[in-house]
């Protein structure tokens, strides 16, 4: 059992468990102050019981889960390259291809079935698993999908991603290119979260280099 310990005062001093978790927004006024310490009937035996509950979760549970999805995802992403040739004949010859009908109905994506959301699904798991390779490949074939289909948020966000995963495995000298596009393009756009969010990534990957 957990809320083990007795007397809350003992444990008052240790450190509020769910500080750094919960936005601060969230966060009630008397507690800023520290007037209120959370999981103060937590023991230190509480405290590890609960630590090692969580990483037997993601060790056991989440990591494979995730790991048996990328695999299935990539299968089916390598089984439609497959057929490229056949898309290519179509397109050559005239006749039309089912790649209109992967669009959403209101044209700013894809159908979750179609096998340009499927890449971009799989990019974005191999980036969680942190196969960074991976997930740069593809995002690259993701990108020209979207440049293809005129989908241009959804390029900048790839193009984010993409810089990421180079940042993150090979230093600031590579994919910053795909990071200042993605900024110019929620700069133009308005969106100026996301593009404060590109720049503090390549600004902190530059401050730890």
């Amino acid at each position: 059992s957990i809320n083990s310990a007795k007397d809350g005062q003992a444990t008052k001093k240790l450190p509020d468990i769910w500080a750094d978790l919960i936005h601060t927004d969230d966060i009630k006024k008397e507690n800023k102050a520290g007037g209120i310490v959370r999981g103060i009937f937590l023991s230190q035996e509480d405290r590890k019981i609960l630590g090692a509950k969580v990483s037997e979760l993601v060790l056991k549970t989440l990591v494979p889960s995730l790991e048996r999805k990328l695999a299935h995802l990539n299968h089916e992403v390598n089984e439609k390259r497959k057929g490229l040739g056949n898309t290519l004949k179509l397109m050559f010859t005239g006749r039309k291809s089912n790649r209109q009908s992967a669009l959403s109905a209101d044209g700013t994506g894809y159908h979750m079935t179609s096998i340009e959301a499927k890449i971009r699904q799989a990019a974005d798991y191999a980036l969680l698993m942190a196969d960074y390779d991976t997930a740069a490949g593809h995002y690259r074939t993701a990108k020209g999908d979207y440049q293809h289909d005129k989908l241009y948020r959804l390029l900048a966000t790839a193009n984010e991603l993409h810089g990421l995963c180079f940042l993150l495995s090979s230093g600031p000298r590579h994919g910053l290119s795909y990071i200042e596009s993605a900024v110019q393009w929620y700069v133009a756009n308005g969106d100026i979260q996301r593009a404060t969010r590109a720049a503090l990534w390549a600004a902190d990957t530059f401050r730890t280099a």
